[in-house]
């Protein structure tokens, strides 16, 4: 039987949880799944834990599985290295420490069969360390089966902004040319617009199949002095491919806010209100070149308007309500 899915799932140092993220996979797995993992030079007892429960799976499932090594080059190069080894007709990702509902292959694989959509999204939750404890659950969008992409999608798509990988599986034509971003934060919000701009239609599934981790020991939680100098390298980074994409579709323009007021927040809490500054004289270069009427969030359309007066009495009303 051909292989109809591609599941890539990098990791690293992930003992705690790798076993359980696994298990959800091979309990439903069959012989239309591989399942690449990449151990991108994980330290701790993350490549024992996987082997010994690779080989105690009967053959029929273990030969559905691939793993590869490689020296620790990050999130980004082992999505990379796992798409060139992907033999389905689709890709999707999984992060090492979450877990995947347990009717996800059977829900999926259905829609990729009877539909055979660019693009198939679905939605999650989030949890902490027992999937039973949900911190927060998607915002469905409005959209329900097969759509083809338009303007009207493309604008609730940007202005909702959920760009995670993991709830996109992608056909494998549409994807095999692209790379994630190395090095950088973001990567999934460069990549995901980019081929839901590529694609002609997309299948949306409203149903919890993917179950998130919320992980307070992750890097963009944690902050170091290294993960600081990252983020702002990042931020400068998205806001410039935002910029430059603004000439290929506008929609581009709302993410464009959404990452300068990030930004500018960024830099007032951790480098002072003059390179806050800096980067707000930047914003009314582009300022512009944005269409205030596609873009929905009310605090973004205050900040595309009033500037550093929203900013100002959004302060205020803060310090008012303490």
């Amino acid at each position: 039987m051909s292989v109809k899915l591609s599941l890539i799932i990098p990791m690293y140092n992930v003992e705690n949880y790798i076993a359980e993220c696994i298990n959800s996979i091979q309990s439903q797995i069959t012989d239309e799944i591989e399942v690449i993992i990449i151990d991108d030079g994980s330290i701790d007892n993350s490549r024992q834990i996987l082997d010994e429960i690779l080989f105690k799976l009967p053959k029929n499932k273990s030969k559905q599985f691939k793993v590869f090594s490689q020296k620790n080059q990050g999130q980004s190069a082992a999505r990379n290295f796992g798409i060139t080894q992907a033999k389905g007709d689709y890709i999707a990702f999984v992060d090492s420490d979450d877990i995947l509902n347990e009717r996800y292959f059977q829900k999926t694989i259905r829609v990729l069969k009877t539909d055979e959509p660019d693009i198939l999204r679905i939605s999650f939750q989030r949890f902490l360390n027992i999937p039973n404890e949900i911190v927060e659950s998607e915002s469905f969008l409005s959209y329900d089966g097969l759509k083809p992409i338009n303007d009207n999608l493309l604008i609730e798509m940007f202005n909702q902004g959920n760009w995670y990988i993991y709830l996109y599986i992608f056909k494998k034509s549409l994807i095999i040319n692209e790379r994630f971003q190395e090095g950088v934060y973001f990567e999934d919000a460069i990549l995901v617009p980019k081929l839901l701009l590529k694609a002609k239609n997309i299948y949306f599934l409203n149903k919890v199949l993917y179950l998130y981790r919320t992980n307070f020991e992750g890097s963009l939680r944690n902050i170091s002095a290294k993960n600081l100098q990252k983020l702002d390298k990042s931020y400068k980074n998205i806001i410039s491919i935002y910029r430059d994409n603004l000439k290929q579709h506008p929609v581009y323009g709302i993410g464009l806010i959404s990452f300068s007021l990030l930004y500018f927040s960024f830099l007032r809490k951790h480098h002072g209100l003059s390179q806050a500054l800096n980067q707000y004289k930047f914003f009314l270069t582009y300022k512009n070149m944005i269409n205030p009427q596609i873009v929905k969030s009310r605090g973004e359309k205050l900040y595309l308007k009033y500037g550093l007066l929203f900013i100002y009495l959004y302060d205020l009303k803060k310090i008012l309500l303490k």
